[in-house]
């Protein structure tokens, strides 16, 4: 390490060696449990087909952010054990591209998928025939203000710039950074507003249903309600994943002085909360799709496998859909 820069001599240190260490480990089981989430998604019919996508997509983004901080750690690992420093940001650039559109390309499609269930509720008939052309719109939107995001954080930095390491952006991209983090954070807390504005339309629009005994639209009701609730919980852990990144980030440029110190740098590789919320949430999309799924099985078993009077098969019904 002696032919290194004294700002990244602080990475010789052992416990930040075990921290990247447990951190690409973090990272690599996130990517497996979005693989299986998405997985589940596509071949297991719960949640309403334009969810499903949406859901797959989020967590494509999610694992195109882990990939790009998989080649941030080993390379990082790889340079403190080859003593390699002063790197070019055309070296770094393709991975810098990898995390700052996937994160943006989450936050994002949530709101898309936020917007999707508002046509739905709102517009019904329309959405019968044009919900597929409006939801393609909304993805490859989300996708393109992605992209811009990225162009806008690194701006005309020229590729031959030196960096401290494949995680770190030049000095000129931090202001905007700092910007976009906040005009995030501020469209999580939108997005979570409209999703409690569509949950309490479709718990309406659900309990209307209770009195109607038209199978096929309690079930259309109930799996909208799911969809709804999925979509809401994945939101109020993706607020909570931008409160706590919001937080770190303003913290740090705040009270800590040197950005390649010892403690700004086990921040980013302990604390960044995107680690921790993409295991979270890829975990409750398993598992809701795991628990409805047999849920589900079991009301249909119990429905075929007893013999009933009118009334206890009323009862049945009703207690099926509560």
């Amino acid at each position: 390490m002696s032919n290194c820069s004294s700002s990244f001599e602080t990475l010789s240190q052992l416990s930040l060696k075990i921290a990247l260490i447990f951190n690409l480990t973090l990272i690599i089981i996130s990517i497996i449990l979005c693989l299986i989430a998405i997985y589940k998604l596509i071949t297991i019919s719960i949640f309403q087909f334009s969810t499903r996508v949406f859901l797959s997509i989020n967590l494509t983004f999610v694992i195109y952010h882990q990939s790009a901080f998989v080649a941030i750690r080993v390379h990082t690992l790889y340079s403190l054990y080859y003593g390699v420093c002063d790197i070019q940001l055309s070296e770094c650039i393709h991975i810098m591209r990898g995390v700052l559109i996937g994160s943006s390309g989450i936050a994002y499609i949530q709101v898309a998928m936020t917007l999707d269930r508002i046509f739905s509720v709102v517009f019904k008939k329309k959405y019968k025939k044009y919900g597929m052309f409006m939801g393609t719109i909304l993805i490859v939107i989300s996708v393109t203000l992605a992209i811009f995001t990225y162009s806008f954080i690194i701006g005309e930095n020229p590729l031959t710039k030196k960096v401290d390491n494949c995680g770190a952006l030049p000095a000129e991209s931090f202001e905007r950074y700092g910007k976009t983090i906040s005009w995030i954070f501020y469209l999580s807390i939108i997005d979570l507003i409209m999703d409690m504005f569509v949950l309490r339309i479709n718990i309406k629009n659900e309990k209307k249903q209770r009195d109607i005994y038209n199978v096929r639209k309690r079930y259309a009701s109930r799996i909208t309600l799911k969809s709804i609730q999925a979509i809401i919980t994945i939101s109020i852990v993706h607020f909570i994943s931008q409160f706590l990144y919001s937080v770190m980030f303003f913290i740090t440029i705040t009270f800590v002085e040197d950005f390649m110190s010892y403690v700004s740098y086990l921040m980013a590789i302990i604390a960044y909360p995107v680690f921790y919320t993409s295991i979270l949430n890829a975990s409750l999309i398993i598992h809701l799709i795991n628990r409805l799924r047999k849920q589900r099985v079991e009301n249909i078993r119990k429905l075929t496998s007893q013999k009933h009077t009118f009334d206890d098969y009323m009862q049945t019904m009703r207690a099926a859909w509560k």
